[in-house]
């Protein structure tokens, strides 16, 4: 399981997540085909503002916005944060993929398509090996 994660502004993330040992092995790929599927999403923020991470086939708003995603997967749609359209104040956002097993991997890649803007953000990718018990930044 992974948890992306972000502070403040805009953020269109995750097309595609493969993560793999090698070529042969493939333990999660989604591409979010018509919507966020069986992803979830978490507000964590201190206003709780319930805007959060969505499906989207057009990219983002706001005054500063940023095109679609060019990616081999963009016309199935993506997840996107657009705090930049929709928020104000901190943002503490979670997309969270489904749990999956690595059993017998020694060493585990993980692959996506982003398209990312900053302002006095951060973004974070991180691990739980307990189900979601306890995280880890990569």
């Amino acid at each position: 399981m992974k948890k992306l994660f972000t502070h403040l502004w805009l953020l269109a993330l995750i097309l595609l997540v493969g993560t793999q040992i090698s070529a042969q092995t493939t333990f999660l790929s989604t591409t979010f085909a018509n919507s966020l599927g069986n992803w979830t999403v978490e507000d964590h923020s201190s206003t709780q503002n319930n805007q959060n991470w969505v499906y989207s086939t057009t990219g983002s708003g706001g005054t500063f916005p940023i095109p679609v995603i060019s990616s081999p997967t963009a016309a199935d749609g993506f997840a996107i944060f657009d705090s930049d359209l929709y928020c104000n104040g901190q943002n503490d956002n979670w997309l969270i993929s489904p749990s999956f097993s690595t059993v017998g991997a020694t060493h585990v890649n993980v692959k996506f398509y982003q398209m990312y803007r900053s302002f006095e953000d951060q973004c974070f990718i991180e691990v739980s090996t307990n189900g979601g018990t306890s995280w880890t930044e990569m």
